[in-house]
Parts: structure tokens; C-alpha cells; sequence
């Protein structure tokens, strides 16, 4: 009975002893799984690195595609100034040219149908005056006009103008048909005047 009770207490030594060790390692795998949920949290915090930037990086996408935005905005201004500015200039031209042809020709007073029958005078051109520049022409009636030298007749040139005709039944004895008596037509320089 000694024996068997020794032998059965070596064998209870034995079997604690594996127990102990097989213990062992399972109380190494609750510390191993305490580490283990600790890489998946590194992996968060990188994954919430990478949000940041990739955030950081829209945000800056968007300021770039504001800025450019703007810009494009101010070019656009820019150019509908400019345009503005080209119309308005091209429309003051306009202006002046129907003033210059008024002044030319239509633009007289006088020279509405039926009131007074209109012809052709020829006017010489001042050696100082030249085209787009004012001058006064007298016609055959007496009156003065203000007349602007088309483009085209420079110094020492002629060109025509439409002026109410004189009553006297005359012309023919000076020659052609609407030809000018001696000493009409006369021109001169109008005085410049300066803004």
C-alpha cells in the first residue's frame, strides 16, 4: 500500500507538474491576445492618418480650384471690360462718322425735298486743310457752311457737296448745266479749336 501510495503520489507530482505546464501557455496566450488587439489599433491610427491627408488633400484641391475659379472670374471681367470699352469706342466712331456725313451732306439746313431745289457744288481744298478737318464754304446764296474734308481729299483737292440751288434763272449763261459762276465756291480754313 506504501508503494502504490507513492507511486500514485509521484504520478499526481507528474500530472500537476504537466498541468503546470500546460497552464503555462495558456496563461501566455491571454497576455499574447492582449498584444494582439494592439496591432489592429495601429492599423486605425494609420487608416485615420491616411483620412487626414487624403482630407488635407481635398481641401487643398478645393482652394486650387477656387483660386483658379477666381482667376478666370477677373479675365472674364477683364475681357467683358474690354469688350465694353471696344463697343463703346466703335459706337462713339459710328457717331462721329454720321455726324461728319450729316455735316457733309444731308446734315444741311435747307435741303429737305420740296422746299428748295438742291445741287452740286464743287469745293477746292485749302493747301492747309486736309481730310477729316473742318472748313467753311461759302455757296452760291450767300450762305456759309461748316463742312468736314472727306477721306480721300487732301490739300489742294476738290470734292462735291449737296447746297440749296440759287433762284435766278442765270446758270446757263456761265456755261453747263449746275456749272458755278466765277467767284463762287470760295473756301477757307474753319478756325481749329482745340479742347
Amino acid at each position: 500500500m506504501n508503494g502504490q501510495d507513492y507511486g500514485s503520489g509521484l504520478l499526481d507530482q507528474a500530472g500537476s507538474q504537466y498541468l503546470d505546464q500546460m497552464g503555462q501557455p495558456g496563461g501566455v496566450m491571454p497576455s499574447m491576445g492582449g498584444r494582439g488587439p494592439g496591432m489592429p489599433g495601429q492599423q486605425q491610427m494609420s487608416a485615420a492618418q491616411q483620412q487626414q491627408m487624403q482630407q488635407m488633400q481635398q481641401q487643398q484641391a478645393q482652394q486650387q480650384a477656387a483660386q483658379q475659379q477666381q482667376m478666370q472670374q477677373q479675365q472674364q471681367q477683364q475681357q467683358q471690360q474690354q469688350q465694353a470699352q471696344q463697343q463703346a469706342a466703335a459706337q462713339q466712331q459710328q457717331q462721329q462718322q454720321q455726324q461728319q456725313q450729316q455735316q457733309q451732306g444731308g446734315g444741311m439746313p435747307g435741303q429737305q425735298p420740296g422746299q428748295q431745289p438742291m445741287q452740286l457744288m464743287l469745293v477746292n481744298v485749302p493747301p492747309n486743310v486736309h481730310a477729316g478737318e473742318q472748313m467753311v464754304v461759302m455757296t452760291p446764296t450767300g450762305q456759309q457752311y461748316m463742312v468736314v474734308v472727306p477721306q480721300g481729299a487732301g490739300p489742294n483737292s476738290q470734292f462735291q457737296i449737296a447746297v440749296p440751288r440759287p433762284p435766278e434763272p442765270s446758270m446757263m449763261q456761265y456755261g453747263q448745266p449746275g456749272a458755278m459762276p466765277p467767284g463762287y465756291g470760295g473756301a477757307w480754313p474753319a478756325p481749329r479749336l482745340r479742347a
